[in-house]
Parts: C-alpha cells; sequence; structure tokens
C-alpha cells in the first residue's frame, strides 16, 4: 500500500463514494420533498373537485372510497353540521372542524394528519392524508428512484477506479520496458 498508484486508486474510489453518497442523499431529499408537494396538491385538487350539491346535505351520508384511494373527506355547513364522509380511509373524529382554508398538519389519537380544508358558499370540505400513510408512499417513490441511479452510480464509480487501476499499471509496464531497452546514447557512461 506504500505505492502512489495504490494511493491514488484508494483516494479516487473513496472520492468516488463519497460523492455518491451524497447525490443519492440529496435526490432521496429532493424526491421526498417534491412527492409531498405532489401529496398536498392532490388533497387541494379533491377538496375543489367536491361540489356540495342540494341531494348531498343529506345529514351524515357515508361514501365508500374505491380500493388504493388513501384520502378521507368530510363535508359541512358552517355549523358543523355533517354532510357526508368517506369511510375507510375516514377522518378521525376527533379531528377538528375548521373553517380556515389551507393547510394544516394536526394530530390526533389516531396519528399526525395533513389535511387542506376547502371553504365553500355551500359549505366547507376537508380533504386528508395520515402522514404515516405519506411518509411510506414517499420513502416508496423515492427509494424507487433512487434504484437506478444507485447502479449507475456504482457502474460510474467502478470503471474510472479499474481503468485508472489499468493505466497505471501499463504506465509502470512501458516505464519498465523502457529502462531495460535504453537506446545506446541515452545508457548512462
Amino acid at each position: 500500500m506504500s505505492s502512489i498508484r495504490a494511493k491514488l486508486v484508494l483516494w479516487m474510489g473513496s472520492a468516488l463514494v463519497i460523492g455518491t453518497a451524497v447525490v443519492l442523499a440529496a435526490t432521496y431529499v429532493l424526491t421526498s420533498n417534491e412527492v409531498g408537494r405532489v401529496f398536498d396538491e392532490e388533497l387541494r385538487q379533491v377538496a375543489h373537485a367536491v361540489h356540495l350539491r342540494e341531494d348531498w346535505t343529506q345529514t351524515r351520508r357515508i361514501r365508500i372510497a374505491r380500493p388504493g384511494f388513501e384520502l378521507s373527506v368530510r363535508a359541512y355547513d358552517k355549523t358543523g353540521r355533517v354532510y357526508f364522509e368517506t369511510a375507510l380511509p375516514s377522518l378521525p373524529a376527533d379531528l377538528a372542524q375548521t373553517y380556515g382554508e389551507g393547510f394544516a398538519s394536526i394530530g390526533t389519537q389516531e396519528g399526525a394528519w395533513r389535511v387542506y380544508t376547502h371553504v365553500t358558499e355551500d359549505g366547507v370540505v376537508q380533504v386528508g392524508q395520515a402522514l404515516a400513510t405519506r411518509d411510506v408512499l414517499a420513502r416508496d417513490l423515492s427509494i424507487s428512484v433512487l434504484m437506478p441511479m444507485r447502479w449507475a452510480c456504482l457502474i460510474t464509480a467502478a470503471t474510472p477506479t479499474a481503468s485508472s487501476t489499468f493505466t497505471a499499471g501499463m504506465l509502470y509496464e512501458f516505464a519498465s520496458a523502457e529502462r531495460m531497452v535504453t537506446a545506446p546514447w541515452k545508457r548512462p557512461s
């Protein structure tokens, strides 16, 4: 390990591994944040898509969400009377009814929820998603983005390290051969 070539290969390999780790960590964080923004936009879009029609204003109607729908919806009037809500998933019973438009992260007995509230003339629509569910989905999506990138980074890191070892070996062999076959006018006297 005392040769310059071995030290150079070790330093280059270490720099590539550290650089790869930094790139992967930054990509994971950025992807997770972007997925969170996408989920927030989905909450907002669903809340704006719900139209409080006259046939929905009967008290306590329950809607069954389709399989795979991870958002909970609750609609109520300005007095707090619930028009309808989704079942499975449903918003926690202890989730406070709010009358202000916007996003909120709210702690409940069932855990933390991300909720968007949309206020209209006809009533209020709350759309929420458990933060635990969001975190699992965001992590799965972020990791699926990282897997091909991880392999690409490992291949990229391995290629220069292998090629630099090969090149250094070739240069060493060339220098050795040159010393052995030195022209007579270059030989030391």
